[in-house]
């Protein structure tokens, strides 16, 4: 099973091409072992509706 990261536009401007991931603590791509975990931890971190539907969720193999 591949683990997933989470990455928008950055700066969050959707005409932006340019990625940017979400970071752990120590700086690295924070990776989750799902896309519902990585969704249950952007809501429990209160990230906006409207910004969650920007983001995208990426396989990291």
């Amino acid at each position: 099973m591949s683990k997933v990261v989470v990455a928008r536009p950055v700066g969050g401007i959707t005409l932006n091409s340019t990625l940017e991931f979400l970071l752990d603590d120590s700086g690295a791509v924070r990776v989750f072992d799902s896309e519902e975990q990585a969704r249950k931890f952007l809501m429990d971190a209160r990230v906006d509706p409207e910004e969650l539907q920007h983001m995208k969720f990426m396989e990291n193999e």
